[in-house]
C-alpha cells in the first residue's frame, strides 16, 4: 500500500510538474506572438515625431512703405520635433483666424467669433513673395521655421507677391493695415490682409504623414508705430500665448 501511495504521490506531481511547463510554453508562446503582432506598431508609435510650435512673445520688424522697393519683413513661427524621434515627413501648419468684434458680441449679447481665415496653409520656404512651399521634413531634435505673417503696406506687399500679381488691396483707408497672413498660395489671388491694432484669435493644426495632428491656439495683435529719424516698425505681441490644445478645439472668447 505504501508503495501504491508513493506512486500516486509521484503521478500527481509528475502530473502538476507537466502542466506546469505546458502553461509556461502557452504563455511564452501568446508573449511571442504578442509581440510579433504589437511589437513595431509600439516601437512605431514610441519612436513616432513629437512635434511643438513656438512663438516668440513679442516680436519687431521693419515696416516696409508703400514705395519702398523692399521685400516686407516677416515673423516666423518655429517647429521643433524631440529628440530621438524620427523626422517628420510632409509636415504642414494650417491656419485658422478669427476676431471679436464689440459691436456684433453686444448685439447677441456674448462673444461672437468673426471667422477671417479657414484652414490655410502657411509658408515654409521663405518670406520672398514667391508661390512658396506648404510641406517640410522636420529630423529629430531640429527646428524648421513656418512664417505667420508679412509686415508692411499692402501695396508693397502686394508688389512683392509673385504669386498674385493680380491680388486686390483692400478697400478703403490701406494705411489701416499692417500686413498680410503669410499663406501659400492665396486663394483666388486674394491675399489676406492684417488690420492694425486688432486682436486675432488664431489656431494652428500641425499635420503631416507619420504623426497625430495637433492644435495650438493663441491671441496676437499686430500694431504699427514710427520712431523719429529711426523709421516705421510694427510690433508683434501675443496677449494670449501660443499653447497646445485639443484637436477640436475651437476658437476661445
Amino acid at each position: 500500500m505504501g508503495s501504491a501511495l508513493g506512486f500516486a504521490v509521484r503521478r500527481d506531481t509528475y502530473d502538476w510538474s507537466t502542466l506546469g511547463v505546458a502553461v509556461l510554453v502557452a504563455l511564452a508562446t501568446a508573449a511571442a506572438a504578442f509581440v510579433a503582432l504589437y511589437g513595431p506598431r509600439w516601437n512605431e508609435k514610441r519612436k513616432s515625431p513629437r512635434l511643438r510650435l513656438e512663438a516668440e512673445p513679442e516680436w519687431t520688424g521693419n515696416f516696409v512703405g508703400e514705395d519702398a522697393q523692399a521685400i516686407p519683413d516677416g515673423y516666423h513661427l518655429t517647429i521643433v520635433n524631440m529628440k530621438g524621434r524620427a523626422t517628420a515627413r510632409e509636415v504642414e501648419v494650417r491656419l485658422d483666424v478669427a476676431f471679436f468684434d464689440d459691436q456684433v458680441s453686444a448685439d447677441f449679447g456674448e462673444p461672437l467669433p468673426i471667422p477671417l481665415v479657414a484652414d490655410a496653409r502657411l509658408n515654409f520656404r521663405g518670406n520672398d513673395g514667391s508661390p512658396g512651399r506648404t510641406a517640410a521634413s522636420v529630423n529629430p531634435g531640429a527646428q524648421r521655421r513656418v512664417y505667420l505673417l508679412r509686415l508692411g503696406h499692402p501695396a508693397a506687399i502686394r508688389r512683392s507677391w509673385i504669386a498674385t500679381t493680380r491680388g486686390n488691396l483692400p478697400e478703403g483707408d490701406l494705411n489701416r493695415f499692417v500686413g498680410a497672413w503669410a499663406t501659400t498660395p492665396a486663394t483666388r489671388d486674394e491675399l489676406l490682409w492684417v488690420g492694425d491694432s486688432e486682436d486675432f484669435e488664431i489656431v494652428l493644426t500641425l499635420m503631416g504623414d507619420n504623426f497625430d495632428a495637433t492644435a495650438f491656439s493663441g491671441r496676437l495683435r499686430v500694431e504699427r508705430y514710427e520712431m523719429p529719424e529711426l523709421g516705421v516698425f510694427a510690433d508683434v505681441k501675443w496677449s494670449r500665448p501660443l499653447s497646445e490644445v485639443p484637436f477640436d478645439a475651437t476658437f476661445a472668447a
